[in-house]
């Protein structure tokens, strides 16, 4: 399990943001939703919602903007401006009917929308009903009613749960000046925040009958009032009061009313003008997803990094990861113990290691792809350009079975300059095609553990893309998925579910084969990428930020890059056991004419039709040039004869000498 802390949220009016106080003492904590985040613009009430995210009235441009509830980034404007009739929102109350119920202060009503989707659903208090004046804060009572204060009328006014109906007033005219807020308390009464009197006025629950003043402001920093906008009773059983004028909130003992601090104090953190607040209790989440895991706490192997990215598991389980600003690359082994393994990177981030036991990686700031060999550190560049052209900036890759690499080349804005946004494709023999273009900053990217799928994910949208691979570095049109919240790196289980890191919600999302969501893990921090490691590769490491983070999984991760060693390991891969249907050696399932034991013995895929040799021809006038993956434990011979019709044998092509060991 895993936990967030409690916390107090303000909306502070005046700074167009949303400050954090630690909800036990008042103590700034941060600043929660910085300032005109998202568009926001003179922020009121604001309301966890049952996704777990914060959602906050933006009365400047009538509109209600959804937010991480984590760590308060911008999701997306949940109601558009002035849907529905919306006119300077105010507050706002979920409830367990399915609907968001908005106040309306300058149209005089109550408007419901979907508490998923943000839809309009219709008018609850209709403009003026039973003299609705300016509708500020509201609530519903023990009793089911919903209790709105109008602002601009003095007033605190009854209407039906269920359909709105007007049932009567409370209050009109005095004893209210300028109310804002209404909560309920404990006790099961009415409590007002009366602006222009700084007192808090309580109303029988049962009754409605005036019960008198409780909080006896006047006006001075002796008893917290000045101008009282928002009120609600704390986890501590004290009712609270933020002071519009006094830039505040006030404490009160919850029984008596009497005044016992300022809470927040005067300022604190920038606050200027707040006017409505949210204590959220701690909330507690389960991290794991039957079947899959975690099966336990989510550790902190390695901290003090400036920006962790591209984890990569050696064929014996140690982990190599990259701090990207750090400029360097790390190894930590399966007994945890980190020593840097490569220095002076150029910005490495994405890697994986490919069949040769070589470190694969994105060289961002030399602009290439690079083999990094494992014990003498020497680098071998494998695509530095296409038809001529510099990368932008190559970031995240993935290795097949063929020796080839995709690899994703956004712009992040680090200066670098480029023809296009694109995802590529270096076959083991060095030839760079461009297989996506104009995308818009691709980031993480992966295969499906059969190799006939690619995923890829963009930078800032929630936009996810699933390629059919043809052949290796062709592919087909792409189905997309949207995503709850935009991606990053990913990684991909034996099952093929995909472990998508979400930057925005410090988690990472788990969907199935068919794009259906399983679950979440939840991160201490921002993660940025993922992979299986250990020597059972069921580790799920994260590198999120500062840190290495580790969990043991139930989920086995895939190996990419795998040569099988043995002809029932090669079964085992790629049809799942040693005796399935096609996979015995004369058969041939993906019908190219190469048999298992061929693909086997090429190192091919045995299910991706056209994929026996996977040979290139390019013909460039008189000459042509032919190509092909080559493997140090194989021998070749290139043949030729005129026609296949010329009578005689085949016989080795003048001037060819097999390629040198590698």
């Amino acid at each position: 399990m895993s936990s967030a802390r409690a916390d107090l949220l303000v909306s502070s009016f005046s700074g167009n943001r949303v400050l954090r106080y630690n909800e036990t003492n008042g103590a700034f904590v941060s600043i929660f939703i910085a300032a005109s985040s998202g568009g926001l613009n003179l922020p009121h009430g604001l309301a966890e919602g049952p996704d777990g995210n914060l959602y906050l009235a933006s009365a400047g441009n009538d509109a209600v903007l959804r937010f991480n509830g984590t760590n308060g980034a911008f999701i997306d404007t949940f109601i558009a401006s002035g849907s529905g009739g919306l006119d300077y929102p105010v507050w706002l109350e979920f409830r367990a009917d399915g609907f968001l119920y908005v106040s309306s202060q300058l149209n005089n009503s109550v408007l419901r929308y979907g508490a998923t989707n943000g839809t309009f659903a219709g008018t609850f208090v209709t403009n003026g009903s039973g003299g609705l004046n300016g509708p500020s804060g509201m609530t519903w009572g023990n009793d089911g009613h919903l209790y709105v204060v109008g602002r601009f009328g003095n007033q605190l006014l009854k209407y039906d749960g269920t359909n709105g109906a007007f049932l009567g007033a409370l209050a009109s005219g005095a004893p209210l000046a300028q109310p804002f807020g209404v909560t309920v308390g404990p006790d099961g009464h009415l409590y007002v925040a009366n602006g222009n009197s700084n007192t808090v006025v309580r109303f029988d629950g049962q009754t409605g009958n005036y019960l008198g003043v409780f909080a006896p402001g006047a006006g001075s920093s002796s008893v917290g009032m000045s101008s009282p906008i928002g009120l609600g009773f704390g986890p501590d059983g004290g009712i609270f009061v933020a002071s519009f004028n006094g830039n505040l909130l006030s404490r009160y003992n919850g029984a008596s009313g009497v005044f016992q601090s300022n809470f927040v104090a005067a300022a604190s953190g920038g606050l200027a003008g707040p006017n409505f607040f949210l204590f959220r209790p701690a909330r507690t989440y389960g991290t794991n997803i039957a079947g899959l895991g975690p099966v336990g706490p989510i550790e902190q192997r390695h901290i003090t990094r400036l920006f962790t990215e591209g984890p990569a598991a050696d064929a014996n389980g140690h982990l190599y990861f990259s701090d990207v600003q750090g400029n360097t690359i790390y190894r930590s082994d399966t007994r945890g113990l980190l020593s840097a393994f490569f220095t002076n990177s150029s910005a490495c981030n994405g890697l994986m290691f490919d069949q040769r036991g070589r470190l694969i990686a994105c060289q961002r700031d030399q602009r290439r792809i690079i083999a990094i060999d494992p014990i003498t550190r020497a680098v071998t560049p494998l695509a530095t350009n296409w038809n001529s052209r510099a990368f932008i900036g190559p970031n995240d890759l993935v290795v097949d079975s063929a020796g080839g690499i995709y690899f994703t080349d956004p712009n992040f804005a680090s200066g670098q300059t480029g023809p296009t946004q694109s995802v590529y494709y270096v076959t083991a023999a060095g030839v760079v095609s461009q297989i996506i273009s104009n995308l818009s900053r691709p980031n993480g990217v992966i295969l499906s553990p059969d190799e006939r799928k690619l995923y890829v994910v963009l930078t800032g949208t929630s936009t996810f893309y699933t390629h059919p691979v043809l052949a290796p570095g062709v592919i087909g049109a792409p189905t997309t998925i949207t995503l709850p919240s935009p991606g990053d790196g990913m990684t991909i289980d034996t099952q093929g579910n995909l472990y998508l890191c979400q930057t925005t919600g410090n988690r990472i999302l788990v969907l199935s084969p068919a794009g259906a969501t399983l679950g979440f893990i939840p991160c201490p921090e921002s993660p940025a990428n993922c992979t299986f490691g250990g020597k059972d590769m069921k580790t799920l490491f994260i590198t999120a930020r500062t840190s290495l983070y580790a969990c043991r999984m139930n989920a086995t991760g895939h190996r990419f890059a795998w040569n099988p060693f043995g002809y029932g390991q090669f079964q085992t891969k790629f049809f799942g056991t040693t005796n399935a249907p096609n996979s015995a050696l004369a058969d041939d399932p993906d019908g190219d004419a190469a048999s298992n034991e061929l693909e086997f013995l090429n190192h091919t895929h045995p299910l991706c039709a056209g994929d026996d040799w996977r040979l290139t021809l390019q013909r460039s006038g008189t000459n042509a040039q032919l190509s092909f993956p080559y493997w140090s434990d194989r021998t070749y011979q290139v043949l030729t004869k005129p026609s296949l019709d010329a009578p005689g044998g085949w016989q080795p092509l003048p001037g060819w000498t097999p390629p040198p060991p590698s």
